[in-house]
């Protein structure tokens, strides 16, 4: 089970995702959403980022076979980014700059490898 954990400060919201091991992921927005999904099914409790307010009540979990994550809206004007801090996936949210891509950008680090591609069951992220 991870634990998410939401903090917020100076008009962005972090989510943490604190790994026991390494884990690949896939961070990227469609169909109005977040998505944040990792390899290998772990359970992800999101008790810390409901009980962090009234705002963050449609973050949902997303559990498929081999795969597990969260779907969050995205509001008009917000991008995110994530970025890997040793087992720890670290995903901030905040307000878009002048010029700044509508798509979430995922930092890769240095040591990271692709595993698999992550998919959402067909029909999930708003595609028609």
């Amino acid at each position: 089970v991870v634990r998410v954990r939401l903090t917020e400060q100076e008009g962005q919201t972090r989510l943490e995702f604190p790994f026991q091991s390494p884990v690949a992921a896939a961070v990227f927005q469609r169909g109005g959403a977040l998505w944040v999904l990792f390899d290998g099914g772990t359970q992800v409790d999101l008790a810390g980022v409901l009980r962090s307010g009234r705002r963050h009540r449609d973050v949902t979990p997303i559990v498929e076979a081999g795969v597990a994550g969260i779907r969050a809206p995205l509001p008009d004007g917000v991008t995110a980014s994530a970025t890997l801090e040793g087992n720890t996936w670290i995903v901030t949210l905040g307000p878009r700059g002048p010029g700044a891509s509508a798509s979430a950008v995922l930092e890769r680090p240095r040591h990271w490898r692709h595993h698999r591609r992550l998919w959402p069951r067909r029909g999930r992220t708003g595609d028609r």
